[in-house]
């Protein structure tokens, strides 16, 4: 029943009658109890997912204030009791993936949990999964219930810079110039998503320059790209010019990156 009446307040807009809204409210505020029992057991990685889920169910029913309430318990066990890099990468992976589609909260909350989730990207312990899961935040600010091409774009920037640390770190130490050219061969991939959706400010300029550097790094005969990152990098680029050759909009944006 508890799902059903969330259903429908999502096929209605996220409108429930008195009836149901406070049967849903109610089970969230029981389940919200019993979730944070699991997590002192402790079994804090199922907790999160749980409180995850049920942060979804609150906002397909159009209950703000309990999704939010459920985001950010998840938060607190991934900032308290989540060590582990690898757990770490899986439960960020797991909210961001949640949050993305919500359409129940207010600027303000969105932009609060977008910009956590941000925080922990950045902090991850190896730098490519820092640069993926903070190109993957940019994907917080463009969807159905939200069009911020400002926080895309930084998120993008963020994500080059942390590319371009790694490839700093890998000239200076001689060891690691593949992987630092997938991360940008990556960000590139993220450029091209959101440039095709229009999004202002992820201009082809910006897309040439990562290309120009990408080519060069190809063409430096003293560290040659591994056979898996051209094959990446020639993926993406059959993939650019198919778009150019679609014709329409799609076509004429993206013949201002390729000749």
């Amino acid at each position: 029943e508890i799902a059903s009446a969330s259903a429908r307040g999502g096929e209605r807009g996220a409108e429930l009658d008195p009836a149901s809204s406070a049967l849903v409210a109610k089970t969230l505020q029981f389940l919200h109890q019993t979730i944070a029992a699991l997590a002192e057991t402790p079994a804090p990685e199922p907790a999160l997912r749980l409180f995850v889920d049920a942060a979804r169910l609150a906002d397909a029913a159009g209950m703000e204030t309990l999704a939010y309430d459920f985001f950010e318990s998840a938060m607190t066990i991934y900032e308290d009791d989540i060590s582990d890099s690898r757990a770490q990468k899986s439960a960020l992976s797991i909210m961001v993936g949640a949050l993305q589609p919500c359409r129940s909260f207010t600027a303000e909350s969105r932009e609060t949990l977008s910009h956590k989730s941000i925080g922990y990207a950045s902090r991850l312990l190896k730098k490519p999964d820092q640069c993926a899961a903070v190109a993957s935040c940019a994907h917080l600010f463009w969807s159905d219930a939200v069009k911020d091409g400002k926080g895309v774009l930084s998120c993008l920037k963020k994500a080059l810079t942390i590319a371009s640390k790694a490839r700093v770190a890998a000239s200076a130490t001689g060891k690691g110039a593949g992987d630092a050219l997938a991360l940008h061969i990556a960000v590139l991939n993220k450029h091209l998503y959101f440039f095709e959706r229009g999004v202002d400010g992820v201009d082809a300029k910006v897309i040439r320059e990562l290309l120009e550097h990408i080519n060069g790094e190809l063409a430096n005969d003293d560290t040659p790209a591994p056979p898996d990152v051209e094959a990446y990098y020639s993926a993406t680029m059959r993939h650019v010019k198919h778009q150019k050759l679609r014709g329409g909009e799609i076509g004429a944006r993206f013949a201002e990156i390729v000749a």
